[in-house]
């Protein structure tokens, strides 16, 4: 790699990054050597923090830890910390990449904080759930999950919440295309992260802002909201993400400005923290932007190998819009170098991956589908089975107010018997009244004890009944789907093998080819 000019700014940068994160490491030990001698909710608490402190360096281990606390705390039957170790498994998700995986666990933390009624889990779980609905490309969906955390945020007076709410919501809008709203957003994030001196809202606001800037061509205050979000991201008591993506922004813009040095400066500083912390997504990201800088300064070799490191390592990792960004640079930088032949390769690479992409972000949506009727279906499991423990909670209550009774009965029989030595005449007639009274009471009991249980008869009947319907609805739905596109696969097989021009015989197999896929 070649060794940059380095200004004495971004050393100082980096030493302080270096400082906090053998500060954090240190932290990290501690809570592991507790965890070894506690046990109950003291380790479920010990385990969700030290989820939360390795989310920026190592999410898997976020995983491992938050689902040892959740199997923990379910035992405990404590709901509270149930949300929260889903919450911290959806975070580690996140940071990986796997947004499915991340909108299941928001939402079921979102579900069990309101059980509970706990404002704050609510919101913060909403506004994450908005994020992957964002990632998904549900831009209706995210928007409405961010208004809603900002809502509650408002009602609760939770300013870092707020200002976190407003950029999110904001990033929204700036994919809906209207920069205006998304702009006032963060600028209103950013009044109240500075009138209240919130560092992690800050950083986010200002970078949001340069985006916009930078998106808009406007270079000068893309930078300047840059370069700010970079001196209070470097600063040792910081406790948000590292600045390397902003350094990596900084790049940018001094790409675009045609300052090639400057850029490569400061993507290598951001590649140095990336590779220091681990994140691989970064790490190709600045690789590949490397690549650009080198390819539009004419330096076509060393240009080509960043590609390559960039491209494996998204391979690697399966990031694929950043392999194709790779393939279409490389591409690129063939034509420049004239060598076509290597051009077209990856330029077919690059087609293809574009259109699996494209495929892919339709089979998002259809899983994003699916993943909404599991849940409600298993909104309906858990409704019956509520309705089961009501049912067996009211007959529980109906056997002992009948023992009850009965009881009092037994003790009114008594004390009758008893009087009857006392008063023969006045006690005969008034248990004869007391006995005609008690008939009736207990027929009315019984009667209504046979029209509760015949409305329970019909209900348990009505339930049972949709389901059947549902099942057959389904089964027919299958039927219907799978003969029309068995249909397909046989006429395709019947043309293909006929005699006809090479291209529609190609043409075919892919219909076929399509077809089968979507028959599994």
């Amino acid at each position: 790699m070649k060794a940059f000019n380095i200004p004495f700014l971004l050393i100082i940068n980096f030493l302080l990054i270096n400082s906090s994160l053998c500060a954090l490491n240190r932290g990290i030990d501690t809570l592991e050597s507790k965890i070894i001698t506690s046990s109950g909710i003291e380790k479920i608490d010990l385990l969700n923090r030290l989820s939360s402190s390795y989310l920026n360096q190592k999410p898997e281990k976020t995983i491992e830890l938050a689902n040892e606390a959740l199997e923990i705390s379910k035992l405990a039957l404590d709901s509270r910390r149930q949300a929260f170790s889903l919450y911290n498994i959806g975070e580690g998700h996140r940071v990986m990449g796997e947004n499915l995986k991340a909108l299941d666990f928001f939402l079921h933390a979102l579900k069990l904080y309101e059980q509970i009624g706990d404002k704050e889990g609510i919101a913060k779980s909403s506004d994450n759930t908005g994020k992957m609905y964002r990632f998904l490309g549900e831009y209706a969906m995210a928007l409405d999950y961010h208004k809603k955390a900002l809502n509650i945020y408002k009602k609760l007076k939770n300013k870092p919440g707020i200002a976190s709410s407003l950029i999110n919501a904001g990033v929204v809008y700036r994919n809906l295309g209207k920069s205006d709203i998304a702009l006032e957003n963060y600028n209103e994030a950013l009044r109240l992260s500075r009138e209240n001196n919130y560092s992690v809202q800050t950083v986010n606001a200002l970078i949001s802002v340069g985006n916009i800037y930078w998106y808009d061509g406007d270079n000068d205050k893309a930078l300047s909201n840059y370069e700010e979000a970079l001196n209070i991201s470097s600063q040792k008591d910081y406790e948000g993400d590292t600045p390397a993506g902003v350094l990596n922004n900084i790049g940018n813009v001094y790409r675009t400005k045609g300052d090639f040095n400057k850029a490569l400066e400061y993507y290598s500083q951001s590649l140095t923290i990336s590779r220091e912390i681990g994140d691989k997504n970064l790490i190709a990201v600045t690789l590949k932007n490397i690549g650009v800088s080198y390819k539009d300064s004419g330096k076509y070799s060393l240009a080509i190998q960043y590609f390559n490191e960039s491209k494996n390592l998204a391979e690697q990792i399966q990031l694929l819009r950043i392999l194709k960004e790779n393939f279409d640079q490389l591409s690129q930088t063939y034509t420049l170098l004239a060598d076509y032949k290597t051009a077209l390769r990856y330029f077919t690479k690059y087609s293809k991956l574009k259109d699996s992409l494209f495929d892919e972000e339709t089979s998002n949506k259809i899983s994003l589908l699916q993943l909404g009727h599991e849940i409600r279906e298993k909104e309906q499991q858990e409704t019956i089975v509520e309705k089961d423990i009501e049912i067996k909670t009211t007959k529980e209550k109906n056997i002992l107010y009948i023992t009850i009774f009965i009881l009092i009965l037994v003790i009114v029989i008594a004390i009758v018997i008893w009087s009857r030595y006392r008063m023969k005449i006045k006690s005969n007639r008034e248990l004869r009244k007391l006995n005609t009274d008690l008939e009736k009471r207990v027929e009315e009991r019984t009667k209504r004890l046979r029209e509760e249980n015949e409305h329970r008869r019909i209900a348990q009947e009505q339930a049972e009944l949709a389901n059947e319907t549902k099942n057959r609805f389904l089964a027919t739905i299958s039927h219907e789907v799978r003969t029309p596109i068995n249909a397909i696969i046989g006429f395709c097989d019947l043309t293909i093998s006929s005699n006809i021009d090479p291209a529609h015989q190609k043409n075919l197999q892919r219909v076929k080819d399509s077809s089968e896929h979507l028959l599994s």
